[in-house]
């Protein structure tokens, strides 16, 4: 049951898309950061031990700390879409 708490879905991020960091991976769980998506290398974290499956590289700029920061994009979570879709697939 705990290792369904963690089950991430695949989404995809594009350039411009305002995004929130997961509470679990925060620094401060109740007050996550919020960002701006600056760059996307699509499945940037292949083979990598602690991603199940694939995840694409994004690059964020956090306004509250006015910076910015590489994650893989499984540790943040969708707020707004910039084409006003979003794609989610479950990852195998």
């Amino acid at each position: 049951m705990e290792k369904d708490k963690y089950k991430l879905k695949y989404v995809q991020f594009n350039v411009g898309d305002i995004v929130k960091e997961k509470y679990w991976i925060s620094t401060e769980p109740n007050s996550c950061l919020y960002g701006i998506i600056l760059s996307v290398i699509r499945e940037g974290y292949i083979d990598v031990d602690w991603i199940e499956g694939s995840a694409d590289q994004v690059e964020i700029y956090w306004f509250q700390w006015r910076s910015t920061e590489i994650l893989p994009s499984c540790f943040i979570d969708m707020i707004s879409t910039i084409n006003g879709v979003t794609r989610e697939e479950e990852i195998k």
